[in-house]
């Protein structure tokens, strides 16, 4: 299982956007994102729920394909 702290980016391992650690609690985790069409969200997961955000290392340097 993922040692989370506060602030870190998770991700839900079912799919969803990127979201930050607000608090821990035990084996709860509050996290807070921002929606598009509605706003700032906030919302309590269990901590099995979680896994750390990795982004995409998909980088392109500006040399074009070869």
């Amino acid at each position: 299982m993922d040692n989370f702290t506060k602030e870190d980016t998770v991700v839900l391992k079912s799919g969803s956007p990127e979201m930050t650690i607000v608090s821990i609690q035990d084996d709860k985790v509050e996290c807070s994102w921002y929606d598009k069409k509605h706003g700032p969200q906030k919302e309590i997961f269990h901590k099995h729920m979680l896994k750390k955000y990795i982004p995409s290392s998909n980088i392109t340097h500006g040399w074009g394909a070869f």
